[in-house]
């Protein structure tokens, strides 16, 4: 579709007194109109996306600009324009404009964009640094399920970032985003078991832990995990399974387990 095309079926929305005094038929009409004009917007929003996959950052925000045209509102092209400000992308760089993008879309249920605006509040970016504010949208986002807000949230909990410090609340934030796969929740959780942080210290569960997320390529797990073997702490001691965490941890450039892959090589 050319851009002339989408032009010469744009749509002048009707005023709210307007819509009150049409009939039947038009009201139906109308009804048709917005639903063309949402399928304009979700094509160019298509396009957009496809040209943001091959990295033609700037033609995708145009894309995105003229989908805007059919749907002013529409949640999904305000989170990818808020995305282009943040990261200068297709347009100069300009936290301002992305968060205004990205709490256009927040405030219709965007789980990406709370989260997103909730950073920007939490680092001051954009918008006056507000801890209360990064986590009332760090909130809502995890509670519609975003793996990375939850673990934000555990996060903001367990060190009383603007909110009150409560360890057992993080716990289950962490727990919430582990359950999902996000492999530094399962550390963090692991690291609150270790410590007894907010749940019963308990260094088996803690190896349960680091051992799902060292599975993944975590590195700070993978020498937390190394240690465990190298300590016998919550798993039967084993200086070579140490060695190979260790190892695997050391490689990717981690000083706590290259120092400890030393003392342990010549007793595997």
């Amino acid at each position: 579709m050319s851009a002339t095309e989408g032009k010469e079926t744009a749509l002048v929305p009707a005023s709210s007194s307007a819509l009150a005094h049409s009939g039947p038929a038009a009201l139906a009409k109308r009804g048709l109109y917005d639903v063309l004009a949402k399928q304009q917007a979700d094509a160019w929003l298509k396009m957009g996306q496809e040209l943001w996959d091959q990295r033609s950052y700037a033609e995708a925000v145009d894309c995105f600009n003229r989908g805007l045209e059919y749907d002013p509102d529409h949640v999904v092209i305000a989170f990818w324009l808020g995305d282009a400000y943040v990261r200068g992308f297709g347009v100069p760089q300009d936290h301002e404009q992305a968060v205004y993008w990205f709490r256009k879309a927040a405030e219709q249920g965007c789980a990406r964009a709370q989260y997103n605006l909730g950073a920007m509040y939490g680092n001051g970016q954009g918008v006056a640094k507000d801890e209360a504010e990064a986590v009332r949208w760090c909130h809502k986002a995890a509670e519609q399920g975003h793996a990375v807000a939850q673990l934000n949230l555990g996060l903001m909990y367990g060190f009383g970032d603007g909110v009150p410090k409560d360890e057992a609340e993080a716990v289950r934030w962490y727990r919430k985003a582990a359950e999902q796969g996000d492999a530094r929740a399962q550390h963090r959780l692991g690291v609150a078991y270790a410590n007894g942080e907010g749940v019963l210290q308990d260094d088996a569960q803690a190896v349960y832990w680091y051992r799902k997320a060292a599975e993944q390529g975590y590195v700070t797990a993978q020498a937390f995990l190394g240690a465990a073997y190298d300590l016998g702490k919550g798993v039967t001691q084993d200086y070579a399974q140490a060695a190979a965490w260790y190892r695997k941890a050391a490689e990717q450039g981690d000083t706590l387990a290259q120092w400890g892959l030393g003392l342990v090589e010549g007793q595997a």
